[in-house]
C-alpha cells in the first residue's frame, strides 16, 4: 500500500510514518522542507506547502493520504488558515488525483465540556460551540474538523473514503509533559490539579494510535463512506491514579492540591470581567468549565478498536514510562533495573526497624587498635547484643591494651601468630589495619577457622582479591567488607526510593571528590599516595561504591587526564570516564589539591535524577527544572539534618555516625539467616571498578 503522509515531521506524523514503513507499506511525505530523516525513511518526499498543494503533486499512485499537517507557526490567523484551508485543499486535490482514502487526524479538543449528542454532526457528537474561546490549538482543530464535515455534507467527497480520528492525550518519547491536562508542576514538588481527581485522563499511547490508524486505512476503500473515531488506549485512568503512577516512576514528592470547581469558576469569571474592560477577554471561566466537565470515558472509544480489529497494547504505566524515560543509547542492559532494585532491597533490609532489632551472637578478634577501631568499631560493638571480643591484636601493644581495657580486658597480642588456635577458631576477625596487609592477615586467620570482616580496601588489586576469594572458598569461611557509606542516611534514602519506586536503570553517574592535601592525614604512610593508591583505594572508594551499587562495575576506562605532584610520589587530581555494566556512563572528578572539601554523587536514572551530598550530608530528587525555591529548600533540609545530627548525635545509645558499621556487623554475623550485600560478591563491582581505575591512573602494580 502506498501512503502519503502530511505533517510527517510532527510528533504524531513521524511515529505513523515509521510504523507504516515497518509494517511493509511504501511511504511518502508532503513537507515544506526536506530533512535527512524524511529522506532516509520515505520512498519520495514532495516538497510543497500544504496551502499550495494540487492534484499534480499527488499523482504518484497513492492508495491513501494520512493528514497530520496543521498550523504550528505564525500568528493565530495563519495557524487557522493552514488548518482549515490546508485541509480543504488537500482533500479536493486528493479526490482530483484519484486517491481513494483520506485519514484526517483531528483531536478530542474539539469537544465541549460534557459529551453531548448532535445528529447534525459526523459521529452524532456535538463539537465545541465557541472554539475561539479555547485557544489557538483547540480552535484550529475544531475548525479543520468542521471543514471536513462541510465537504462531506456538500457531497464534495463522494469518491472518497474518509476517516476522521480524534486522538486523546498522546503519550510517547517526544511528549512535552506527562502531566499535561492533569496537573501543573510548581516548585517544592507542588502539583496543582487541572480538573477533578476522579476525572478521567484521555490516555493514548502513540504506538497504539499509529498501529490502529494503519489498520483502519489498510482495508478496501468504500467510496462515499465517512467515519469518525475517538481513540484512547482503553478506559481512561483517573487523574489521581496518573499522579500516583507519576510519583512512583519519577520519585518526585508530588504534593497534590486539587482546587474545587466552585472556587475556580467565580475567580475565572471575575478575571474575565476585568480583562474584558481592556478588550483582552481570555474566556478563563469557559476554559475552567470545560476542564472540569470533559469526561473522555463517555466517548465511544471502543468503536475504533473494533474497526481496526485489534486491541490497544498500552496501559497507564507503560504510557508514562515511555513519556518520561530517558531516550538513551546504548540501552540499559537487560535486567539492570530489576538487579538494582534487588540490591537496594538487600541494603535496606540491613537496617532493622525499631522494636525489631535482632540479637547478634558472635565472638570477635580485633586486628588493629588504631583510630578507626576506637572511633567506629568500639561503639558499634557496644551496640551489638551478645557479641564478645576474644582478643585484640596490634604491634603497638600499648594501643592494644588501651582497646582491650574498653572491652573487659580480653587477651592482647602483637601478632596474630601469638594467638592460640582455640581463640581464633569460630570467631570473626575484624581487620582494621593498613590496606597493604589485609589479604595476608585475612587468609592466615581463615586458614585457622575464622571468618573475616575487612576495612577498606578489601584488597589492593585484582590478583589479591582473587586470592582472597580462593582462601575463603578453600577454608569455607565468609568475608565481608566495610562499605559503610552505603548505609549512611542519604544513601539509605536513595535505596528506599529505588525500592518503592520504578525509576528504571542508571543512565549516568558522576562522582565528585575534592579534598585538601593528604598532609592532614594521621596515617603517615598515606603520604606515599601513588605507592598505596590512596586517592582511589582509601579516599574516594566509598563514593565510587555508591555509583557501583547503582550501575555495576566499570567495564572500561575510556578517557583519563591527570595532574601529578612535582616530586612524582602523588597524584593531585584526575578526571576519567567510562561505561558501566548496566550501560550507564560513569564520570569521575577527583582532587587532592584543593582548599575545601566538596563531595557529591549525582545519579541519573531513566526517569529520575538524584543528588547525594557529603560533608555535610544531603539527599534530594532533582526537580524537572531548576529554580531558586527548590535550591533553598534543599539547603534548608541539609542544614536541618546537620543541626539534628549534632543536637542528637546518638540513636539507642549508639553514635549515629557508627550505625552503618553496626549494621554491617549484624549483616555479617547473621549471614546464615539473611542475605549479606557486603560479602565478596556484594563488593565485587566496586573493587573491580577501582582496580581498573588504578591501573589506568597508576599503571600495573
Amino acid at each position: 500500500m502506498k501512503i502519503l503522509v502530511t505533517g510527517a515531521t510532527s510528533f504524531l506524523g513521524e511515529s505513523f510514518l515509521i510504523a507504516a514503513k515497518m509494517a511493509g507499506h511504501q511511504v511518502s511525505a508532503l513537507s515544506r522542507r526536506r530533512t535527512r530523516a524524511l529522506e532516509e525513511i520515505c520512498d519520495t518526499v514532495i516538497q510543497r506547502d500544504i496551502l499550495e498543494v494540487t492534484a499534480d503533486d499527488l499523482s504518484g499512485g497513492f492508495d491513501a493520504v494520512a493528514h497530520f499537517a496543521t498550523g504550528s507557526d505564525g500568528d493565530e490567523s495563519h495557524i487557522i488558515r493552514v488548518a482549515v484551508d490546508g485541509t480543504t485543499s488537500l482533500i479536493v486535490a486528493a479526490q482530483e488525483a484519484g486517491i481513494p482514502k483520506i485519514l484526517h487526524v483531528s483531536s478530542m479538543s474539539v469537544y465541549p465540556g460534557p459529551v453531548a449528542r448532535d445528529s447534525t454532526r459526523l459521529g452524532d457528537l456535538a463539537l465545541e460551540a465557541h472554539p475561539a474561546w479555547r485557544g489557538v490549538y483547540a480552535n484550529s482543530k475544531t475548525q479543520s474538523d468542521e471543514a471536513v464535515q462541510k465537504l462531506i455534507t456538500a457531497g464534495a467527497t463522494d469518491d472518497l473514503d474518509i476517516t476522521v480520528v480524534r486522538p486523546g492525550l498522546v503519550f510517547g518519547k517526544r511528549m512535552k509533559g506527562a502531566l499535561a491536562g492533569t496537573a501543573v508542576q510548581l516548585p517544592l514538588g507542588l502539583l496543582v490539579g487541572t480538573g477533578g481527581p476522579d476525572q478521567g485522563v484521555p490516555l493514548l499511547h502513540i504506538d497504539d494510535l499509529s498501529d490502529g490508524m494503519i489498520a483502519v486505512i489498510s482495508g478496501d476503500a468504500e467510496p462515499g463512506r465517512a467515519r469518525v473515531f475517538d481513540v484512547l488506549s482503553g478506559n481512561p485512568p483517573s487523574k489521581r491514579a496518573l499522579v500516583e503512577a507519576y510519583r512512583k516512576l519519577t520519585g518526585q514528592p508530588c504534593r497534590m492540591i486539587w482546587p474545587l470547581r466552585w472556587v475556580l469558576y467565580p475567580l475565572g469569571w471575575a478575571m474575565d470581567r476585568v480583562l474584558g474592560l481592556t478588550g483582552r477577554n481570555k474566556h478563563i471561566a469557559h476554559k475552567i468549565d470545560r476542564m472540569f466537565a470533559f469526561e473522555p470515558g463517555d466517548l465511544p472509544h471502543a468503536e475504533f478498536w473494533k474497526a481496526a480489529e485489534m486491541e490497544p497494547k498500552h496501559d497507564l504505566v507503560s504510557c508514562l514510562k515511555d513519556s518520561i524515560s530517558a531516550d538513551r543509547d546504548p540501552p540499559a542492559t537487560d535486567g539492570a533495573a530489576e538487579a538494582l532494585r534487588a540490591r537496594a532491597t538487600a541494603l535496606t533490609a540491613c537496617v532493622p526497624t525499631k522494636g525489631d532489632i535482632p540479637r547478634t551472637n558472635g565472638d570477635l578478634i580485633l586486628v588493629g587498635a588504631g583510630r578507626i577501631i576506637e572511633e567506629m568499631h568500639l561503639p558499634a560493638i557496644a551496640g551489638l547484643s551478645g557479641a564478645k571480643v576474644r582478643a585484640v591484636v596490634d604491634p603497638n601493644t600499648r594501643l592494644a591494651e588501651k582497646t582491650a581495657a574498653a572491652l573487659g580486658n580480653p587477651p592482647v597480642a602483637a601478632d596474630i601468630g601469638d594467638l592460640d588456635d582455640d581463640i581464633v577458631k569460630g570467631t570473626t576477625a575484624v581487620i582494621a589495619t593498613p590496606g597493604f596487609n589485609h589479604v595476608e592477615l585475612a587468609t592466615a586467620l581463615m586458614e585457622r577457622g575464622a571468618s573475616a570482616l575487612i576495612e577498606k580496601p578489601a584488597a589492593l588489586d585484582e590478583a589479591e582479591f582473587a586470592a582472597l576469594e580462593k582462601a575463603a572458598k578453600e577454608s569455607g569461611q565468609s568475608v565481608s567488607g566495610f562499605k559503610n557509606y552505603r548505609l549512611r542516611p542519604n544513601a539509605l534514602k536513595l535505596w528506599r526510593l529505588l525500592e518503592r519506586g520504578d525509576l528504571g536503570a542508571l543512565v549516568s553517574a558522576n562522582v565528585i571528590f575534592h579534598a585538601p592535601p593528604l598532609v592532614n592525614e594521621q596515617a603517615r604512610w598515606m603520604m606515599e599516595e601513588k605507592r598505596y593508591r590512596v586517592l582511589l583505594l582509601e579516599q574516594s572508594i566509598h563514593f565510587i561504591d555508591i555509583a557501583c551499587v547503582a550501575g555495576g562495575a566499570l567495564e572500561s576506562v575510556d578517557w583519563l587526564s591527570k595532574t601529578d605532584r612535582a616530586d612524582g610520589i602523588s597524584t593531585l587530581s584526575f578526571k576519567a570516564g567510562g561505561r558501566m555494566a548496566s550501560g550507564a556512563a560513569l564520570s569521575l572528578d577527583m582532587d587532592l589539591s584543593g582548599t575545601a572539601t566538596r563531595t557529591k554523587v549525582n545519579l541519573v536514572f531513566e526517569r529520575c535524577a538524584v543528588e547525594l551530598d557529603f560533608y555535610p550530608e544531603g539527599f534530594r530528587v532533582l526537580p524537572r527544572g531548576g529554580n531558586p525555591v527548590d535550591e533553598l529548600a534543599a539547603a534548608a533540609a541539609k542544614l536541618g539534618g546537620f543541626l539534628w545530627q549534632r543536637a542528637k548525635p546518638k540513636q539507642s545509645g549508639v553514635p549515629k555516625r557508627v550505625l552503618p558499621h553496626l549494621h554491617i556487623y549484624r549483616a555479617h554475623l547473621t549471614r546464615d539467616e539473611t542475605s549479606n550485600p557486603f560479602d565478596l560478591d556484594g563488593i565485587r563491582d566496586t573493587m573491580t571498578t577501582v582496580y581498573r581505575l588504578c591501573e589506568a591512573l597508576y599503571g600495573a602494580r
